[in-house]
């Protein structure tokens, strides 16, 4: 079995996923890919999220009504 290539990565994303790995019993490249693909599909999804939450958050309403005000 050929061992990973990993020159292109930090090695700290590195340490952190073997790290990882070691107590999920997955292998590194497994938990590498997740992550990646996590932060893809939810690109289209952080725009909504952000709405959702700012629209939530009276303390922020509060603030942009006290901006707004003229």
């Amino acid at each position: 079995m050929q061992k990973p290539h990993y020159d292109y990565l930090d090695a700290g994303i590195i340490e952190h996923f073997k790290q990882e790995a070691e107590g999920s019993g997955e292998g590194c490249q497994t938990l590498i890919n997740r992550a990646l693909r996590s932060v893809v599909e939810s690109e289209n999804a952080l725009p909504e999220q952000i709405k959702e939450n700012l629209l939530s958050d009276k303390e922020f309403l509060q603030s942009l009504k006290n901006a707004l005000a003229i």
